[in-house]
């Protein structure tokens, strides 16, 4: 079953039969369910969706919304041959008000499995509304489709996800993807994959109307109110979901597998199809190794969700696109998180490549590579963020930046820490609050290449970590242009400028600095050492003749202006 804006299946949860349970490291909850007898559960046959009662749309949000306040959860769809749809009393549209007199004010869909669904012939009391009316429904449970759910071991994965943060999720992330692939979707409760299933075909006026599209391998077209329900039919095998029509879709924590790729159409880009997300979770998490998943022209919004403290365990950071497994591709897209990362990346078996896009003006880091992931960020604008506009954390750990404008971060502009990884090549790295670049501890090194370090508190800094630098210029920095500290710290300076900062070249508290054929002059002081070891920058040979012509260098990055 699928974590997100849907429960599906008999009533809410997925068709996983007992066979395909796979069994997830949460032992308490696990225990618990294992005392509970084997019996078939049963569902209602209605497929709920949390949304904004403001609107009642999925597709077209005229402004960002906070969970808790306008929120609801809704009946989407009323499944054929099933105890609401035989009762004839729910309608799509409907809002569920209480299940058996408590109120599910507040909560999300997801958190009520254990109240829809229960044994085959039990009877619970739904209280909805319906154009400011309040009506009473009693329900039956049996099989859905034939299907049911073997005891609550299942709830044992819902229940997982109340008691258990997402670092202990990750398992239960590759059970639902090793579920997705295994049953290679038999069936989901879904009018549009019932009529798939039985060879009916949409017309070209249906498709072309329908806000979203989804066509795969296998020759299908289905058109789709929202983005979750075209992700229930992605087979991971080729698919590819068009977003026709401009506005603001919801999607809360769809996990990606296969092979995939989510679009605007032609013509649209990604400032008319936002795709949002509230409560700080994810938009979307791919773990799926095997993954090659494409995101292009999309405008990706994450809204509200607490905090963001690089102090704590990174699986707890707020993120908006979440990859700890497989190839992620975007291009062309804008990121978002109002209080955390826009990006981040968070094992070994994730790669992550970003084209034209913008990771600006989220809470915390724009990106964040970490646990030996790999992150390409290519003509990118990365600018005003709350943290780092970049940042390589862990050995084998790699971010490569080039080719982008790196600008006003709050902290540095492009960082690494605790043996990461950083490549800047061709950027312009300017206004940060901080160092432009920085490597910090033992371990962690930058290559920065053919970029210009301008206005930033440092233009680049070694404290802790190593620092190759070639043909670079640090200008217009309010202290030093290049800064070596403490014990460890080293940087190598080949063919760069040096001009016009408070202090061109300084070293402090055994800090390394070596200068290899580097201008530093016009600075308020070209050099400062304070216990540390500084070489090359005092035998430059001032009277050698087309000097000027040596060190003004005119870097490539010009040209992405």
């Amino acid at each position: 079953w699928r974590s997100g804006f849907k429960l599906q299946g008999p009533g809410g949860l997925g068709p996983e039969d007992s066979e395909d349970y796979v069994e997830i490291p949460n032992k308490p909850v696990l225990e618990e369910a294992d005392e509970l007898a084997d019996e078939d559960w049963g569902g209602i046959g209605i497929i709920f969706e949390d949304r904004p009662l403001t609107t009642g749309l999925i597709g077209n949000l005229s402004e960002p919304l906070y969970w808790g306040r306008d929120w609801g959860v809704v009946v989407d769809t009323v499944i054929g041959a099933a105890p609401a749809a035989e009762t004839g009393k729910v309608e799509p549209g409907d809002v569920l008000l209480a299940i058996d007199g408590a109120s599910v004010a507040g909560t999300p869909v997801m958190d009520l499995a254990h109240l829809i669904l229960g044994p085959i012939g039990s009877v619970s009391k739904f209280r909805f509304r319906r154009a400011g009316e309040e009506l009473d429904v009693s329900l039956k449970r049996k099989a859905v489709a034939g299907q049911t759910v073997r005891s609550r071991k299942v709830l044992a994965v819902h229940k997982s996800r109340l008691n258990y943060g997402k670092k202990d999720m990750d398992e239960v992330q590759k059970m639902r993807v090793k579920l997705r692939q295994r049953k290679a979707r038999k069936l989901a409760f879904d009018p549009t994959m019932l009529q798939r299933q039985k060879g009916q075909s949409f017309t070209k006026e249906e498709l072309e109307e329908a806000p979203i599209t989804l066509s795969n391998s296998e020759g299908f077209e289905t058109p789709h109110s929202n983005l979750s329900h075209a992700l229930l039919l992605a087979t991971g095998e080729d698919d590819t979901i068009v977003i026709q029509q401009p506005g603001e879709y919801l999607v809360w924590n769809e996990f990606l597998a296969g092979t995939i790729t989510i679009e605007s159409k032609e013509g649209l880009n990604s400032e008319e199809v936002i795709l949002s997300s509230a409560m700080g979770e994810p938009l979307f998490s791919c773990c799926d190794p095997e993954a090659d998943v494409r995101l292009i022209g999309l405008s990706l919004k994450q809204y509200g969700g607490g905090y963001y403290n690089r102090s704590h365990d990174p699986h707890t950071w707020r993120r908006c696109l979440d990859v700890s497994g497989g190839v992620v591709t975007v291009a062309q897209c804008s990121i978002w998180s109002e209080v955390g990362a826009g990006l981040i990346a968070t094992s070994g078996d994730a790669k992550v490549e970003c084209w034209n896009s913008n990771l600006s003006h989220c809470g915390g880091d724009g990106a964040v590579s970490f646990k030996g992931a790999s992150i390409l960020l290519n003509d990118c604008r990365i600018c005003h963020n709350g943290l780092a506009g970049v940042n390589s954390r862990g050995f084998g750990t790699t971010l490569a930046v080039h080719g982008c404008d790196i600008k006003n971060n709050s902290h540095q502009g492009a960082s690494c820490t605790s043996g990461g990884h950083l490549e800047v090549f061709n950027c312009w790295v300017e206004e940060n609050q901080q160092a432009g670049v920085c490597a910090f501890s033992s371990g962690s090194r930058g290559t920065i290449t053919n970029c210009d370090l301008s206005s930033n508190m440092h233009g680049a800094v070694a404290q802790g970590g190593m620092l190759t630098l070639r043909k670079v210029r640090s200008t217009r920095n309010r202290d030093s242009g290049l800064y070596a500290w403490g014990t460890g710290s080293s940087m190598y300076a080949s063919t760069c400028q040096v001009e016009e900062n408070e202090i061109g070249a300084t070293v402090e508290d055994e800090g390394f600095l070596h200068l290899s054929t580097t201008l530093v002059r016009k600075n308020n002081r070209d050099f400062g050492n304070n216990g540390g070891r500084m070489y090359g920058g005092t035998i430059l040979d001032q009277s050698k003749k087309k000097q000027a012509d040596h060190f003004t260098l005119q870097p490539e990055v010009q040209g992405i202006r």
